[in-house]
């Protein structure tokens, strides 16, 4: 199993730099490859082991995987999992693609867990989870609190009186898919049942329902069908948007050939 990177890239080192990354991902992951499926990592090693932060502030956790499959991720707090998108828990792991024949469903997952004002009942170990269907791999940090109590009031006054912006907590970092399949593009936002979600393509152009090639989720992912380096080679934009602000990710993805 292989795949080809394109010499002709329209001149953009970015993107060859990014398909290079995984490039070396996919070779790491062949090497480790095990009869139960491909060995998910972490980028950077994971968390720390231990974070700090002072009272009131508004805290953001990242973590990032990769694999074959691409993995979903989600946090335990004190190993008890955190919902972070409303009422249906359940979305997060469902995958939608159906590959029409041989996937390499290789790319890579980031995801942040915001904790805001932090107060001392947060205090704990946080947990970041990547999983697959086949794999799974965990990171740990202790949250430390420090003193700031001036700021926690300041924090929780603001939290009262204004709408809170939706917040994207797992989307897909990059992915690489040979040409002609399917491919689900993560986009995951809280509260997402008062948030519009919005997706635009490689040329900043919003993709509307209208596109056969397209559809996106209820749970705010975006599936685009058989893929094609020429139509589809590039970054796509997510942005999750309420009354309050919005928050935005990119998501850059490779059709290539077996």
């Amino acid at each position: 199993m292989a795949f080809v990177i394109r010499s002709h890239d329209h001149g953009n080192c970015r993107h060859l730099c990014l398909v290079l990354t995984l490039f070396g991902l996919f070779l790491g992951v062949r090497a480790a490859s095990t009869e139960t499926g491909k060995k998910l990592y972490f980028s950077n090693d994971g968390l720390e082991p231990v974070t700090r932060a002072q009272l009131g502030e508004n805290l953001v956790l990242t973590c990032e995987a990769g694999g074959m499959p691409s993995p979903v991720i989600y946090w335990l707090y004190k190993g008890r999992r955190i919902n972070q998108g409303g009422a249906r828990i359940k979305d997060d792991d469902v995958i939608y693609e159906r590959p029409a024949q041989e996937a390499l469903l290789l790319g890579s997952t980031k995801s942040r867990l915001s904790i805001d004002c932090v107060a001392r009942e947060d205090v704990g170990e946080y947990t970041c989870v990547a999983e697959t269907p086949s794999q799974k791999i965990t990171s740990t940090t202790f949250l430390e609190i420090e003193d700031g109590l001036d700021m926690l009031k300041a924090c929780v006054l603001d939290s009262i009186t204004k709408v809170k912006p939706p917040k994207v907590y797992m989307w897909t970092a990059q992915r690489i898919e040979y040409e002609g399949n399917d491919v689900q593009l993560f986009c995951r936002a809280s509260d997402r049942r008062d948030v519009k979600i919005t997706w635009f393509d490689r040329n900043g152009d919003e993709i509307t329902i209208n596109d056969s090639q397209y559809k996106i989720l209820d749970n705010g992912d975006l599936v685009i069908s058989q893929i094609d380096w020429m139509q589809h080679m590039g970054t796509y934009k997510c942005v999750a948007e309420n009354s309050g602000g919005l928050d935005s990710v990119s998501t850059f993805l490779y059709p290539t050939v077996p």
